[in-house]
């Protein structure tokens, strides 16, 4: 509506001014910059304060609403690849993707309100006008569209060129390997292979982006084709006297606002197509099956544990990784687990404790079936597995981190540490429990 303000005044000051009206050409000439300079900048500024305060809002509901489905769907739901995908795109995309579902369905509207403006203020002129720069626009949109779908196919194709020289790259380089690396002259071996596999990626990039800039710039010649042809029909309109002087100046003026509208109606059109994914994304961890194990029963301790039948095999996987195990552990009996490599001994410590469940079979704890004491179950299991998480935090939240209650508990922490015969280790350090730890440095695997 501004610019259509704007192009009024701009035809009324280009009148004024051939009828020589000083008092009405400085009159306008004042208005038309209130309308083109202050106006538009205050705006700008008004918009961009509420704009993120909205912003902030929404990020801040929307990660605490992911947050709280996170944490209560069930474990081989969270472990999958699929889920896992998503929560990532929704964590990094959250404080822009529905802000732009919004501001783009706005824009639209606002689009077209400024349209119609200028419509009104120059007549029929622009519907010629918005006709030759909304073809220019589609004709763009539909380019950039190609473009941007060969990129992605681009990348599918040399993603696994791609991600096997950033494997060898992160292997030459990693510091843990260095030792070895030096040792068995590894690296003599590598750099033959990481450079032909990087030239082969860097060939494939310059040739496939040469094709991308062709293709650009044959769009920006077709921009200036738009505007050529929208700038030569005002020229014949006006020499041919079926518009006056002003109206062809505001026209002239008006030409990059339609391109700009028209434009932003193209491109929003595709952005929402493609922030909605974000909507999909959120409604789909939204919708996963929830866990809970708050309301479920708790078993006496010590409890006995029976399995019966059992079988397991993961979803992406086509082998039996257990097939047929039976036993039955008493209460307050102590066992050892013992078996080759991938036998299947973490799996069932897994099925033990409730994070994933038996494709066949039942284990019952007391007398209750697993899924029935889940919260009993893992609030009294404890497991250290071959990949364990490290927390970048201090000693002493890193020890209480599974029972904040007892934070400030310095008898018990005392206590967890002598029997985990890790004194020795905390003494050593300059700031004792209050020392933060990395795991890029700090201690070592073991001491981890």
């Amino acid at each position: 509506s501004l610019v259509a303000v704007q192009v009024a005044l701009l035809g009324k000051l280009t009148e004024l001014l051939m009828e020589k009206e000083e008092t009405g050409v400085i009159l306008t000439l004042a208005l038309y910059i209130v309308f083109v300079m202050v106006i538009p900048r205050f705006l700008r500024i008004v918009d961009s304060l509420f704009v993120e305060r909205i912003r902030k809002r929404v990020d801040m509901r929307f990660t605490e609403m992911t947050m709280r489905k996170a944490m209560s769907i069930p474990i081989p739901a969270l472990e999958n690849a699929k889920t896992y995908s998503k929560l990532q795109k929704i964590r990094s995309y959250n404080s822009t993707g529905m802000m732009n579902i919004m501001n783009g369905i706005i824009s639209i509207f606002s689009c077209a309100i400024s349209v119609i403006s200028l419509a009104l203020t120059i007549g029929y002129i622009s519907l010629i006008l918005i006709a030759v720069m909304g073809a220019v626009s589609l004709i763009q949109s539909a380019i950039n569209r190609k473009l941007d779908l060969a990129k992605i196919q681009y990348d599918r194709r040399t993603e696994e060129k791609r991600r096997w020289t950033n494997h060898l790259y992160g292997m030459m380089t990693a510091r843990q390997n260095a030792a070895e690396f030096w040792s068995y002259n590894v690296r003599d071996s590598l750099y033959p292979i990481w450079y032909d596999s990087n030239k082969t990626v860097y060939k494939e990039d310059q040739t496939f982006l040469a094709r991308q800039n062709g293709v650009r710039m044959f769009n920006i010649l077709l921009q200036y084709g738009g505007f050529f042809a929208a700038y030569m029909l005002l020229l014949l309109f006006g020499a041919r006297g079926t518009i006056s002087v002003s109206v062809v100046v505001s026209c002239i003026y008006a030409i990059s606002s339609f391109f700009a509208i028209t434009g932003q109606l193209t491109s929003l059109y595709d952005s929402i197509k493609r922030d909605r994914t974000l909507y999909e994304d959120f409604r789909f961890v939204m919708e996963l099956p929830e866990e809970d194990t708050v309301a479920l029963p708790d078993v006496q301790l010590p409890f006995s544990i029976d399995l019966d039948c059992i079988s397991y095999r993961y979803p992406t996987g086509r082998n039996t990784v257990l097939n047929q195990v039976n036993f039955h552990i008493k209460e307050g009996e102590r066992i050892v687990l013992v078996g080759k490599n991938g036998s299947g001994k973490s799996t069932l410590i897994r099925l033990l404790l409730g994070y994933d469940f038996p494709t066949e079979g039942n284990i019952t704890i007391g007398t209750l079936p697993i899924r029935e004491c889940l919260g009993s179950v893992r609030d009294n299991g404890s497991v250290m597995f071959q990949d364990y998480a490290r927390y970048n935090m201090t000693l002493r939240d890193n020890i209480v981190i599974s029972d904040e209650k007892e934070e400030h508990n310095d008898a018990l922490l005392q206590e967890a540490v002598e029997w985990s015969d890790v004194e020795k280790l905390i003494s050593g350090t300059k700031e004792g429990y209050d020392t933060l730890i990395f795991e890029e440095r700090g201690f070592s695997g073991g001491q981890w």
